[in-house]
């Protein structure tokens, strides 16, 4: 994105409400904490970089190997 000008479209409030819009539930309420606390703590508007971040975050968190549900489960029946 960042070598393709007209890309930048991405960064507007609209198209960024259309990818959060299909986050679940949960990552929606986690992205909502996430862009306070950068407003908070850094004073800045997020734009499309941080949101793809944030899935990536995310995604690597729900498929790590030793701490994925399925994992946790499996070493409670031990």
């Amino acid at each position: 994105m960042m070598g393709i000008h007209h890309m930048t479209i991405l960064n507007h409030s609209p198209n960024m409400q259309m990818i959060v819009q299909k986050l679940q539930t949960y990552l929606q309420n986690k992205w909502r904490e996430h862009v306070m606390k950068l407003g908070k703590y850094e004073h800045r508007i997020v734009n499309f970089s941080d949101i793809v971040t944030f899935v990536d975050l995310a995604a690597k968190s729900a498929n790590d190997p030793i701490y994925i549900k399925q994992a946790i489960s499996r070493s409670y029946q031990v």
